[in-house]
């Protein structure tokens, strides 16, 4: 396994995590906002139960996140990217469109846009499709 699989690897744990996360924290929206237009007062249970599985799920979306940053600028922020076969060209090309999916779907505020535009500018034009 060369270092771009295991870095694609982690890319795909860190996209499973951060869409299973985006889930829950929707559908925790979705509770509170239903609940509060029931009438239900700050002070009852569902609505601190809510509020606080909201508070433990956004907690658990920015570590994620952060972790993502970690992966990305450790493995990939490089200046100078070396490929040893066509795999590896082949991995960073799937590499460079699942940064590209992280960073519209839930990153956009990090710097992974850089980070994709030196893949991208990387690749031979033959792998970019």
């Amino acid at each position: 396994m060369s270092h771009f699989d295991a870095v694609l690897d982690e890319l795909k744990d860190l996209q499973s995590g951060l869409k299973s996360t985006a889930n829950r924290l929707w559908t925790i929206k979705l509770s509170l906002a239903a609940a509060k237009r029931d009438g239900l007062s700050e002070n009852e249970f569902l609505l601190r139960r809510l509020a606080k599985r909201e508070r433990e799920e956004q907690v658990d979306f920015e570590r994620l996140l952060n972790r993502l940053n970690r992966v990305v600028s450790q493995n990939l922020d490089s200046s100078l990217i070396a490929f040893s076969s066509i795999d590896d060209v082949e991995t960073v090309a799937r590499i460079s469109k699942m940064i590209r999916y992280l960073h519209n779907s839930f990153a956009g505020e990090l710097p992974l846009g850089q980070t994709w535009a030196k893949l991208n500018a990387a690749l031979p034009a033959f792998s970019k499709n």
